[in-house]
């Protein structure tokens, strides 16, 4: 997975390793039957005018198994 955002904001990524803040995060992971259902959420945040403005996108993973 990863995230991604525009130069000059910081991107964070749930249960990825703490790495060097800037505008990209990614997290690389082998889901297993007891990952279905897991929500994932990426966070971005960029100062404006000395004010810092957030967003912030979840997703579930569905993983599909035999």
């Amino acid at each position: 997975m990863e995230c991604e955002a525009r130069a000059a904001t910081v991107v964070t990524l749930n249960g990825a390793p703490a790495g060097p803040l800037g505008p990209r995060a990614h997290l690389q992971l082998s889901p297993s039957a007891q990952d279905n259902g897991r929500c994932l959420s990426c966070s971005a945040e960029l100062e404006v005018a000395g004010l810092v403005v957030q967003k912030h996108q979840t997703l579930e993973l569905r993983v599909l198994c035999e």
